[in-house]
């Protein structure tokens, strides 16, 4: 791994983190509390934050590491293929919980939170994206 891909990871860790923040926390709260089974959640004051900040700065990582693979060096590039990553990723993951747990009252739930997920990835991949065509002479502007 270089030093453009760590640096991309971290980048997208942060934007992992304040997305998070904006799109679940403050967008979606009062949705996402309807269709899902809010009694899994830690009161705010309760959180792990040291925890919540490795796990987006891990997720950030993982971004970097897919678009660096697959060469990705512009923002609409991360930005379509952190949709695509995000949307199947979210889709899975939102599914097994459905299927598994009492998390989502209804596959309302499910949908907000894959919808949630994509664009939340999408941008994050975006952002990626961009941070790794920095520099780049041959990368679009």
């Amino acid at each position: 791994m270089n030093t453009k891909t760590l640096l991309a990871g971290l980048v997208g860790g942060v934007a992992a983190f304040f997305l998070g923040w904006i799109i679940y926390g403050m967008l979606m709260k009062n949705m996402m509390a309807e269709h899902c089974d809010m009694s899994l959640m830690k009161p705010e004051d309760q959180t792990v934050w040291w925890a919540l900040i490795i796990s987006q700065l891990a997720w950030g990582m993982s971004v970097a590491l897919l678009l660096s693979w697959a060469n990705v060096t512009d923002f609409m590039g991360g930005l379509t293929k952190g949709a695509m990553f995000g949307f199947v990723l979210c889709l899975g993951i939102s599914l097994q919980y459905y299927s598994m747990s009492n998390m989502y009252k209804d596959m309302t739930g499910v949908a907000m939170d894959v919808i949630g997920g994509t664009v939340m990835n999408a941008i994050i991949g975006g952002i990626v994206g961009w941070m790794l065509g920095r520099g780049n002479t041959n990368s679009a502007a």
